[in-house]
């Protein structure tokens, strides 16, 4: 070990030095607290201070103080020389941080007891580091591994600014973690008819992300992939779509969550034919889509049926909007009315209504970025608790 002895009294210092040295210890001299303090503060190898109580400028109790506020990379074992023995001055000296006491005159077997006890300290300081290590270690494994999923599960969203005959696209994805429960779509499904999904997985994290790549998976409109949005109709010769409600239920057949309580999502799925403008959609416990016409935002929350998974005989029911040229719908997850800022206010749905009701006449790209500005701006340096998805879908 190196040890630093500080003592105005020489004597002590070269017996202490000399008994030290002589079992290997590497052994430094201070003869005031200041000057010890300044050897702690240039020298980091340093791992015990045996310092007397009693000496000029600075005390040991002074010293003890001002150590403990060192930033130092390892444990400094203290022991104070004292001829103090009543009881509050023991007292003074822990709370000051003294690890051991050692009356004056010293009895040496009683120092080599105490350095056994800072030894062992020093060797569970060194085992708790190493386990820091391998936990540090095995973060960084599990950060880069959620860093790649989450890189797949973005691969999964459409390309940002994406176009389909007669219609603008827009939208904004923002884990709260690494990885997502919400997932979204935008797909053509025939020469006529766009398919929208958005979705929300119970909770957050990796279990939240697998389930929602798998329904990525399965919402896709090409059957031979597993998709379940089209199937051959009679004959086999051609696809045909499959209505919204009888795609929840296919999801509610398929993922059941009688052996695992949160182990639902909520889902919104609709088909906009972009010939007729007609939109036919289902809502599973999802907030409803905000339609913006004629400079208004209104909230559609009819029909509302139970998310997917809470209910194995479910039947869903379908909503029907009728939608001109120049309107936009606009979906979210309710990681956006439900965000709270630093006096755990909500955002709350008035809010978005009334931002989008402001953005009605800019298009779909300024409806969607002014939502989240005005989000951020509401929440500041508040964190996002949910995950936020919010996609709109403009008529041109």
């Amino acid at each position: 070990m190196h040890i630093l002895v500080c003592d105005d009294d020489l004597t002590t210092c070269e017996i202490l030095r000399s008994h030290l040295a002589a079992r290997g210890h590497t052994v430094t001299l201070a003869k005031d607290g200041v000057e010890a303090l300044e050897c702690l503060a240039a020298d980091h190898d340093i791992s015990v201070l045996i310092t007397d109580w009693l000496m000029p400028r600075m005390d040991g109790l002074a010293l003890c103080q001002e150590v403990r506020r060192l930033r130092r990379p390892h444990y400094l074992f203290i022991i104070l020389l004292t001829s103090k023995n009543q009881r509050e001055d023991l007292i003074a000296g822990l709370n000051a941080g003294a690890d051991a006491f050692i009356p004056k005159p010293m009895d040496f077997a009683e120092v080599e007891a105490h350095l056994r006890t800072a030894g062992r300290i020093f060797d569970l300081e060194h085992q708790l580091e190493g386990r820091i290590a391998e936990l540090e270690q095995a973060h960084e494994y599990i950060r880069r591994d959620l860093a790649a999923a989450a890189a797949v599960q973005r691969s999964l969203l459409p390309e940002r600014g994406a176009t389909f005959a007669g219609l603008e696209t827009a939208w904004v994805y923002e884990s709260c973690d690494e990885v997502a429960g919400d997932m979204f779509n935008i797909q053509r499904l025939d020469e006529e008819s766009v398919g929208i999904y958005i979705l929300d997985v119970c909770g957050h994290g990796v279990p939240a992300a697998l389930l929602s790549v798998t329904l990525s998976r399965i919402l896709t409109p090409h059957p031979q992939q597993g998709g379940i949005l089209k199937r051959l109709a009679h004959g086999g010769q051609r696809y045909e779509l499959v209505a919204p409600c009888a795609v929840a239920e296919e999801l509610n057949r398929r993922f059941p969550a009688l052996d695992q309580p949160d182990h639902y999502f909520t889902f919104l799925y609709g088909v906009l034919n972009v010939q007729s403008r007609v939109f036919r959609y289902v809502r599973a416990g999802h907030p409803g889509p905000i339609w913006i016409h004629g400079g208004c935002a209104t909230v559609h929350n009819e029909p509302g049926d139970v998310a997917i998974g809470l209910g194995a005989e479910t039947t869903f029911s379908e909503g029907i909007l009728d939608l001109s040229r120049g309107d936009i719908l606009i979906f979210h997850t309710d990681g956006l009315n439900e965000a709270v800022n630093g006096n755990r206010e909500r955002f709350g749905m008035e809010r978005v209504k009334s931002t989008l009701t402001a953005c009605a006449d800019l298009g779909v790209d300024a409806a969607v970025s002014g939502l989240m500005t005005a989000l951020r701006a509401f929440c500041g340096a508040t964190r996002l608790q949910d995950d936020v998805t919010v996609v709109g879908v403009g008529l041109v």
